[in-house]
């Protein structure tokens, strides 16, 4: 017996189409079992699909679970961006913030004007690593990411990542990252892109998780804990992060994509 779902497509770290980081939302009443999640996910083949039913207890408003093409992750920052936005925006949620329980704890999501803040945690890139084969000023390393400075924007921007390389640095994502040039028309004061082959996402387009380390990667480095940000992949998005003790707020826009229905 077949089951029909609601399906969103959103571009989250953005204000227009064709760019930021496109993740799909299904709103279901129960989750259904891991495979046909991930078999969902695997269909759409975007960086992230977002899953939600409503939470039953007081804590929170729903159970939020993201999923990429080949494995379930435990925190997805645009897929809750695109969550909230749809949520807020399309489906008429009337509060002012809106609490997912995840696998990171609960996540707090407060409308802004057309821009939506999200309290995440922070993500430590403290531990030591190895040299890259590719050249870099400044490497640290956490467990979701590894964080590798380059010497500039224009590294950034002309990096070409092989993949192989890449999936033996770390068992999950490495970002690269340095101070945004305004000569090649950056207007943040960071710039990145994240690559994870080892979990299904060559490049992703904008990452919030990654900004999650960024944001205890570069305080110390520019003397401030409030950052402007843009990730410069293709597609590329830009967002602002801040510092908050052990937590960091992440500040984005999204837009509808697209709406459908799937039969699984």
């Amino acid at each position: 017996m077949s089951t029909e779902y609601r399906i969103f497509q959103l571009n989250a770290f953005t204000n227009a189409s064709f760019s930021g980081a496109p993740a799909a939302v299904v709103p279901m009443e129960a989750f259904p079992s891991d495979d046909v999640l991930r078999g969902i996910a695997s269909d759409n083949n975007l960086s992230e699909t977002a899953f939600t039913v409503p939470w039953t207890g007081d804590d929170a408003d729903f159970h939020l679970r993201w999923f990429t093409p080949t494995v379930e992750v435990n925190l997805c920052g645009h897929a809750t961006l695109a969550t909230a936005a749809l949520y807020f925006t399309v489906l008429a949620w009337a509060e002012p913030k809106l609490r997912f329980m995840t696998a990171s704890g609960v996540l707090t999501i407060e409308q802004r004007g057309d821009s939506f803040a999200m309290d995440f945690p922070a993500l430590p890139t403290n531990a030591p690593v190895e040299s890259p084969p590719f050249p870099c000023v400044a490497a640290a390393g956490g467990e979701v990411f590894n964080i590798y400075e380059l010497a500039s924007s224009a590294d950034v921007h002309a990096f070409k990542p092989d993949f192989k390389q890449i999936a033996a640095l770390h068992h999950d994502s490495i970002i690269i990252t340095a101070k945004g040039d305004p000569s090649l028309g950056d207007t943040t004061d960071i710039v990145s892109r994240m690559f994870g082959p080892n979990i299904g996402i060559p490049e992703d387009p904008v990452t919030g998780a990654a900004h999650c380390a960024l944001a205890t990667f570069w305080p110390e480095k520019l003397g401030k804990t409030t950052l402007t940000a843009t990730q410069v992949s293709a597609r590329r998005g830009s967002l602002q992060l801040s510092l908050k003790g052990d937590r960091v707020e992440l500040i984005g826009q999204a837009v509808l994509y697209l709406e459908g229905k799937i039969t699984v």
